[in-house]
């Protein structure tokens, strides 16, 4: 926030997951308090860079997505995974196959979701591009695609999604919670 009456500025400035009780948090889907641990360590690091002018004014907590791979999982969930078919439609007159009335893309569960604790940084741009993908905007990630009239500049999720966040069957087989396991004992 730019700097306030009194040249206070303020900042927001997230973390120290893991200098808490990380452990005993895993699991944790209560979100009305946070980790004491956590809050002294932010509240230290205020202090450590800015000194004695540096202070907490309000801490929050939120649930925390975790990925096993810890990146952000993005896009329509193959059947396969979802363990579940997707509700099938007739073609008609005129319709390309996979896309519904207006370009939308097929039936299906989609998600936005396993920012790891960087929800803040990942969560705008990965909901666009959930969004791009059943408007039928997203050339790379799918055979079915709207059609041509319908893309506008920037509307190719290929073109600014990170390949690695897309769900796909062989991401999801390639998923393994043991990497998770070791980047928090590495932690």
């Amino acid at each position: 926030q730019p700097v306030g009456r009194g040249g206070e500025g303020e900042m927001m400035l997230g973390g120290g997951f893991a200098n808490g009780d990380f452990i005993e948090e895993l699991g944790n889907a209560d979100d009305a308090g946070w980790d004491g641990k956590t809050g002294r360590y932010l509240s230290g690091a205020l202090e450590g860079y800015f000194g004695d002018g540096g202070r907490v004014r309000k801490l929050w907590s939120g649930v925390l997505g975790l990925s096993v791979d810890g990146q952000p999982w993005v896009g329509r969930i193959p059947e396969a995974v979802a363990g579940r078919a997707a509700p099938r439609r007739t073609e008609t007159g005129g319709e390309k196959a996979g896309l519904v009335r207006g370009g939308l893309a097929e039936a299906g569960e989609w998600m936005a979701c396993g920012y790891t604790g960087e929800g803040m940084v990942h969560a705008w741009l990965s909901g666009k591009a959930v969004a791009h993908m059943v408007l039928g905007l997203d050339r790379a990630g799918t055979e079915k695609v709207a059609p041509a009239e319908k893309e506008g500049p920037g509307d190719d999720v290929g073109r600014w999604l990170p390949e690695i966040y897309r769900v796909s069957e062989k991401r999801w087989r390639q998923a393994r919670i043991e990497d998770l396991i070791a980047w928090f004992v590495a932690v």
